[in-house]
């Protein structure tokens, strides 16, 4: 189990014995964390722009890359059993966007779509039953969006059109 610290770290607990075994530390405040399907790798994001894969098991950092532009918050979803993140943030125009990360390939280009200038933050959600990620947030009732879905092994781009909260 993992929990989110205001000391800037992700705790990793000992459910048994009821205690933190130990600390993923950031430089920065943390705004979200995401497990991958198999339960054995870890995504946070934080102010400091990055996105950081984590191996609990080897307790340090795996990898690190670019996020979004902006030190605002940002959310991430592991896309279940994939090797993809999914990530909701903003660019350095203030601009709400969905980002999807390949991780056999952090250093490539990072797929990217507006969600529009609105100031709410939005929530990526990732559906394992059809392979398709919802995004929620205030504002708009419906808002087009960029979704991804997977199906043998390659990744489709379709629009489509996206409920959210109000």
């Amino acid at each position: 189990m993992a929990s989110l610290s205001l000391d800037r770290s992700v705790k990793i607990w000992d459910v048994e014995a009821e205690t933190a075994k130990f600390s993923l530390n950031h430089s920065d405040a943390i705004t979200t964390f995401s497990w991958n399907g198999l339960g054995t790798l870890l995504v946070t994001t934080s102010a400091d722009k990055k996105i950081r894969i984590w191996d609990p098991r080897q307790e340090k950092e795996a990898s690190c890359t670019a996020g979004h532009g902006s030190a605002r918050a940002s959310r991430a979803v592991w896309l279940g059993r994939h090797d993809y993140i999914a990530a909701t943030g903003y660019s350095k125009y203030n601009e709400r966007q969905l980002g999807l990360w390949d991780l056999r390939n952090l250093e490539g280009d990072t797929p990217m779509t507006a969600l529009g200038s609105e100031s709410g933050v939005t929530f990526p959600y990732w559906d394992d039953a059809t392979n398709m990620i919802y995004v929620a947030g205030r504002g708009y009732v419906v808002h087009p969006a960029l979704c991804h879905l997977f199906a043998r092994g390659y990744m489709f781009a379709n629009l489509c059109l996206l409920l959210q909260s109000v």
